[in-house]
């Protein structure tokens, strides 16, 4: 099985910047020549991580801690100054008995070989990290993997720099560092070819699908977004359908009881309208009553009207008719 081996620029551009010197800043070259290192071991189909640039040291380790079960071996790239010349690599010591790590020392050993070998320059050796004028290397000594630094010449040597300032020179240094990692895991160095243009072109095609891959990438995880929210809003929008059918459903309830209802309602006017019928014809009874009941008052009152007369013509007839009589008996008595 393959190792995987997790790659990491030393410093950081916005953050713990390196060395600087002749117009140029170590954080950058660094960059700079892990991309390339990065790119020629996957050609050979080793398993690379990279460490993220803007990481400082400490989230640097701790960033590949949280991975060390994935990672086989890891290397920090960076340029050295103060006055010197060539490359030099850093290794693992316990630094209370100085004792070296083996294995960090044999890959901090092969790879300055192999760069030395790349770039023409002094090979310096490996060193152990308690001879660091800082005592120890955080990124030798606290990362749980195996590990090892190297220093990739002087940024203040005018003869070292000559390699930083084309992509040629970038790219000896990363073959070097590149053939040494093969060689410590045991891969055998494939020759880069010199490109036919066929090359050159298939390189580039393979170049644009890792751009396009990665462009997929993101929007695969914007299609997920998306599909997230969608399903939130198919959630919301069964949840506002459950409403509606129980709206729906009191509406029905209230409909039948207003059907009810305009019955009553139908009901209470044909009862209003037998009632005024009734009424009507009551009040038009009373009225014929009424006036028959008013016709005959009047009668008796004119029959009343007119009593007074018979009755003063009768008294009158009632006393010529006795004097008469009293007359005509006088009369009689006189004979």
């Amino acid at each position: 099985m393959l190792k995987t081996i997790t790659l990491s620029a030393g410093h950081t551009p916005n953050g713990e910047t390196g060395a600087s010197a002749n117009g140029l800043h170590e954080e950058i070259i660094n960059i700079q020549i892990t991309k390339k290192v990065a790119e020629l071991l996957r050609r050979h189909s080793i398993p690379i991580l990279e460490v993220p640039d803007d990481l400082t040291l400490v989230q640097t380790i701790a960033w590949i801690n949280a991975r060390a079960s994935q990672i086989d071996l890891c290397l920090e790239i960076h340029l050295n100054a103060g006055g010197g010349t060539g490359v030099e690599a850093w290794y693992y010591q316990n630094l209370v008995t100085k004792a070296d790590d083996i294995e960090s020392k044999n890959l901090a050993t092969i790879v300055c070989e192999t760069v030395a070998e790349e770039t023409g320059w002094r090979n310096r050796g490996a060193k152990g990290e308690s001879t660091n004028q800082h005592g120890k290397l955080g990124f030798v000594h606290d990362t749980k993997p195996l590990a090892a630094l190297i220093e990739c010449g002087f940024i203040d040597n005018v003869s070292d720099i000559e390699l930083y300032k084309t992509e040629e020179g970038v790219m000896k240094i990363a073959t070097g560092i590149a053939k040494g990692l093969l060689a410590y895991i045991g891969e055998e160095w494939i020759p880069i070819p010199t490109h036919p243009p066929e090359d050159l072109n298939l390189q580039k095609k393979i170049d644009e699908l890792n751009e396009k891959i990665a462009s997929l990438s993101g929007l695969i995880n914007q299609v997920k977004d998306r599909q997230d929210k969608l399903s939130d809003a198919v959630d919301n929008v069964k949840k506002d359908t459950e409403e509606i059918y129980k709206d729906r459903d009191e509406i029905v309830v209230i409909k039948e009881k207003l059907t009810v209802i305009d019955g009553k309602v139908e009901n209470s006017s044909a009862k209003q309208t037998t009632i005024e019928t009734n009424l009507k014809q009551e009040i038009r009874s009373l009225k014929e009553e009424s006036e028959e009941d008013t016709n005959i008052i009047f009668r008796r009152i004119k029959i009343l009207e007119e009593k007074p007369t018979v009755l003063g013509e009768g008294v009158k007839i009632i006393t010529f008719g006795k004097w008469l009589i009293g007359k005509f008996t006088k009369q009689g008595g006189e004979k």
